[in-house]
């Protein structure tokens, strides 16, 4: 019997220089740490990271859609964590949902991302499906943990 796999969470403290004037976290750098996230993701849970795609598949996976709300202000030295879910496996893409939430529950931002798998072996870099063993994984760790309604 395969065990449920963890909810992949990446943990991290909101450092002075991703901060603005104002001591509070300057958006684009959420997307830069939802990044993280993802790429601890594909490590972790796919088991192909970003940089053995090309190799072992000849393929990539390139964010082609990123968007998102923020619902409370985070401020510097704010411990927080961003939980990866994934919400919905295609033929092709991939879309996750990531949320930023402090240790004291505090939902501060939802990220959403689509990842696009595609030949590198094409001019065109077209489309092409999630390998099947990386897609089983992702699969798993979906059933595993649905993407909540958000605050």
């Amino acid at each position: 019997m395969t065990s449920k796999p963890e909810l992949l969470v990446h943990r991290r403290v909101l450092r002075f220089g991703d901060c603005d004037a104002a001591g509070v976290m300057y958006t684009p750098r959420a997307f830069d740490f939802a990044m993280e996230a993802l790429e601890s993701f594909y490590r972790d849970v796919a088991e192909a990271t970003w940089c053995s795609l090309p190799e072992k598949y000849g393929m990539a996976a390139p964010t082609v859609h990123y968007s998102g709300d923020f619902m409370a202000i985070l401020r510097g030295d704010t411990e927080y964590e961003i939980a990866v879910r994934v919400a919905e496996l295609g033929r092709c893409s991939v879309t996750y949902v990531m949320d930023g939430t402090g240790l004291d529950g505090t939902h501060y931002f939802r990220l959403k991302a689509v990842s696009c798998f595609i030949s590198l072996a094409q001019e065109a870099r077209a489309p092409v499906p999630v390998p099947d063993d990386v897609r089983a994984r992702i699969q798993t760790y979906q059933a595993a943990h649905p993407v909540a309604k958000a605050d």
